[in-house]
């Protein structure tokens, strides 16, 4: 059976000190200096290269469109979701005068895909649409990648460069926790 090595071990830290952004833990509420980790079951990264993309926009869309791959468990359950931006992506954004909300939000617009398309071939079942109310005899109806807005966890990681990995919810329905720490 195929897996991960992100099974058992893998850790992302953000980029503080180049992103444009506040952090995801400032943005799920912890305080500034809070020590904060979050745990999350994905599967390895997809990487979206782009080198091309100076409009948000296009960006966000490519971005999208690797989020939203056909089989993917994200497109068929309620799953998290991470997505690391590079710092040159996320300035990108930020010079558009984008926050991390709004490039947090459209994504989530972005990425999906209509009924018709998911049957043609991936994950799809009839009755995992009806979970998650989704009429799945109309093909035209768009499925969201992201059911929850709280599933998609938005970072600035990495260095400089064009790339952004897309992170698939691992297993059909994982649960990131987020959780403050202390060193010795």
């Amino acid at each position: 059976m195929f897996s991960t090595p992100l099974r058992y071990t893998a850790c992302l830290t953000e980029n503080i000190e180049r992103s444009p952004w506040e952090t995801l833990a400032v943005s799920r509420g912890y305080g500034a200096d809070d020590d904060v980790i979050t745990c999350a079951m994905v599967e390895s990264p997809r990487l979206c290269y782009d080198d091309v993309s100076e409009d948000p926009e296009r960006l966000l869309t490519g971005i999208a469109d690797s989020m939203a791959a056909m089989s993917s468990w994200n497109m068929h359950v309620r799953s998290d979701m991470v997505v690391a931006m590079s710092p040159e992506q996320a300035t990108i954004c930020a010079r558009a005068g984008l926050k991390r909300d709004d490039v947090h939000r459209r994504l989530i617009e972005l990425a999906r895909r209509q009924v018709g398309d998911l049957k043609r071939g991936g994950n799809w079942r009839r009755e995992r649409a009806l979970k998650i109310n989704i009429d799945p005899d109309d093909d035209s109806a768009w499925v969201p990648v992201i059911k929850d807005v709280r599933d998609l966890h938005l970072i600035v990681a990495g260095g400089w460069g064009p790339l952004t990995a897309v992170c698939h919810g691992w297993g059909g329905g994982s649960r990131a926790v987020h959780g403050k720490y202390t060193t010795a």
